[in-house]
């Protein structure tokens, strides 16, 4: 269980952590708050992170790669709107593991 890639979807006050292995499968899926997210990436083995570009986004990149890990800021994709995305946020951490998808496949242009 080798974590090489992890989404962040980043918020005011918990973030949703989605963590694959080198095949893709999931094996980290994780809430954390603003106060326990440098120790949980100062113990992680350097990897791929990868978050969508937001205010706060250039502050935890520079944090993270302190601890060693790439971090990658992507462009924010167009979501939808009204009940599409009260379904989406309500059912789960859609974002993070976006994040994670797009970093993995490396076909996307990164910031």
């Amino acid at each position: 269980m080798k974590i090489t890639t992890v989404g962040i979807d980043l918020a005011k006050n918990v973030f949703q952590i989605h963590a694959v292995d080198e095949r893709g499968k999931t094996v980290l899926k994780k809430q954390l708050k603003r106060e326990q997210m440098a120790a949980f990436f100062a113990n992680m083995p350097p990897c791929v992170i990868g978050m969508e570009a937001c205010g706060s986004a250039h502050h935890w990149a520079r944090k993270l790669q302190e601890f060693g890990h790439t971090v990658r800021l992507m462009a924010v994709l167009s979501r939808p709107r009204g009940r599409d995305s009260i379904a989406l946020s309500t059912y789960g951490n859609t974002d993070s593991a976006a994040s994670a998808d797009r970093c993995a496949v490396g076909a996307i242009s990164f910031a």
